[in-house]
């Protein structure tokens, strides 16, 4: 079993948070995504939403056991994610046209999986959690970039 150090200190997870932040802006982004999705492309964003919800409640609980202070809303950056995905909408359909700018983003935040990571060494069970939340969602951007053949052919 893991010592966990309860001293409150937000500073020592401090990219964790951040992460989780990022998690939260993401869930508002593909909230909004799955209200303007196509049919077909809705499965997709469902997935995802489903992973960064899921993501964000296990960091929030691990954060919170170790006394560390988190905002339960995101960053402003929740708010630009929803306001593109209204604009562009208006002008283009919400559908497979968007995995670009998908991965992008989830690139990033694989970027920020590896940073709270880092910072959570000794802390051997948040470490852990935080790479099985980071392999899931990795196998979602290897699977977006590289779609299945019948996939490739009607999109």
């Amino acid at each position: 079993m893991t010592n966990l150090d309860h001293s409150g200190s937000t500073k020592t997870f401090e990219k964790t948070v951040g992460l989780k932040a990022a998690m939260d802006d993401a869930v508002e982004g593909y909230e909004k995504m799955l209200e303007k999705a196509e049919p077909s492309f809705k499965p997709t964003v469902s997935d995802l939403l489903s992973q960064h919800r899921a993501a964000s409640r296990e960091i929030d609980v691990m954060l919170l056991d170790r006394g560390a202070a988190v905002d339960e809303d995101g960053s402003f950056m929740g708010a630009v994610h929803k306001t593109v995905v209204m604009l562009r909408s208006v002008v283009d359909d919400v559908d497979d046209g968007w995995i670009p700018g998908i991965l992008d983003g989830e690139k990033r935040n694989l970027d920020r999986y590896d940073e709270a990571i880092a910072e959570t060494t000794a802390d051997s069970a948040m470490q852990g959690t935080l790479r099985t939340h980071r392999e899931s969602l990795q196998r979602w951007v290897d699977a977006l970039r590289n779609p299945p053949p019948a996939q490739r052919a009607t999109g």
